[in-house]
């Protein structure tokens, strides 16, 4: 859901004229600075989409590893 969520923002970013308010009361098409592609271009906004999911991928992996292992040690040791 994640990268539906980037792209509906994208998008409507590009046909809308949504208004967010932005730090130093300025305002943004986009609710996060770094989807910004008029102020950063669209090489740096896939570079940051793409380090944000890779990022999340990690950390849900690593949690459903970790969580895995700590219920079948809990298993061992309550037998």
């Amino acid at each position: 859901w994640p990268i539906y969520w980037l792209a509906y923002t994208l998008i409507r970013a590009g046909i809308s004229t949504p208004r967010f308010l932005m730090p130093h009361n300025s305002t943004s098409y986009v609710p996060y600075d770094f989807l910004d592609i008029q102020k950063h271009g669209p090489l740096s906004v896939i570079v940051f989409s793409a380090l944000a999911t890779a990022l999340m991928l990690v950390i849900t992996t690593a949690y459903m590893r970790f969580s895995k292992r700590d219920n079948t040690v809990s298993a061992r040791s309550v037998a």
